[in-house]
């Protein structure tokens, strides 16, 4: 019988995961902060000069706000990339979402 310590195939579906949660937590929450930023910005009237300096001031404090709390749900995260199939990813990702929100 082949363990997840000797099976070649279940280290390769572990790092995939691995990457998949700090790609997800630390590259792409970057962009939907800045994202937001701006959407937020707009919204409310704000001219762009007005967007960039509310960016420059507190951009980096929110990433790394957000990072911070990451770290709690990155275990929950790094089961369901490595153990839910394709298709229950994103409803296992918005059940936690909602339940981390509410």
């Amino acid at each position: 019988a082949t363990t997840v310590a000797t099976d070649p195939c279940a280290w390769s579906a572990s790092r995939a995961a691995a990457a998949h949660v700090l790609v997800d937590d630390f590259v792409f929450d970057a962009i939907f902060i800045a994202i937001m930023f701006v959407s937020t910005g707009i919204g409310e009237g704000y001219y762009l000069r007005q967007i960039w300096n509310q960016c420059r001031k507190d951009y980096v404090p929110a990433v790394k706000t957000m990072w911070k709390t990451s770290f709690v749900l990155m275990p929950l995260e790094f089961c369901l990339f490595r153990f839910l199939p394709l298709s229950l990813r994103v409803l296992g990702m918005n059940f936690i979402e909602i339940l981390w929100d509410a």
